[in-house]
């Protein structure tokens, strides 16, 4: 009895679940430019911030001082009102907006539903 050699053709790849472990990573929490607009953005609003032309990293840091940097911009924004409602409003989870980190936003919107609960009471 002769044994005849079996040969295999694999057409592409054998773990196709791996291709997306191929891919690069994308960073979850980093808007690519352009996209679809943001709720609640008003271009004259964003047009007279005074974090107009700094670089957005800043804004998006862990760094103790670049936060510290980015608040002390906002304290000076004449729209610092308007950027911190429509961060609350969309429920932004990252960055500095109106002069506040997302810790401070979330203790912020506990104590808006604390008192907006008291009074309904």
């Amino acid at each position: 009895m002769t044994v005849r050699p079996v040969t295999i053709r694999v057409v592409g790849s054998s773990r196709p679940h791996l291709r997306q472990a191929k891919r690069p990573y994308v960073y979850p929490n980093r808007r690519g430019p352009g996209g679809p607009p943001v709720p609640g953005a008003d271009p004259n609003v964003e047009a007279g911030a005074a974090c107009a032309d700094v670089e957005t990293e800043l804004f998006f840091t862990d760094r103790p001082a670049d936060i510290e940097l980015a608040k002390s911009i906002c304290e000076s924004c004449p729209v610092r009102a308007a950027c911190l409602e429509r961060a609350l409003d969309n429920n932004e989870q990252f960055g500095v907006f109106g002069g506040l980190t997302a810790n401070q936003r979330r203790a912020l919107r506990r104590k808006r539903a604390r008192q907006v609960g008291g009074e309904a009471a």
